[in-house]
């Protein structure tokens, strides 16, 4: 009986393709992030310490909060 290989490795080119579109990828998403996070900090910083208060809110947690706001950890 024989047995024949039928999986190939992946050329090293496909690789080093593969890790910088996947950099490119990271920080992308890392400067949308950042975007978001700093539109959401600019629209809480104008609201009053009273629309903050009704919302659950202290003028210092502001920037905690558009971070993980903006990293999808709730």
């Amino acid at each position: 009986m024989a047995v024949f290989e039928t999986t190939k490795a992946a050329p090293i080119s496909s690789i080093a393709t593969f890790r910088i579109v996947s950099i490119i990828d990271n920080a992308l998403l890392s400067v949308r992030s950042w975007y978001s996070a700093r539109a959401t900090s600019k629209t809480l910083a104008n609201l009053s310490d009273a629309q903050l208060r009704d919302i659950g809110l202290e003028r210092g947690l502001i920037n905690d909060v558009s971070r993980r706001l903006a990293s999808g950890r709730n």
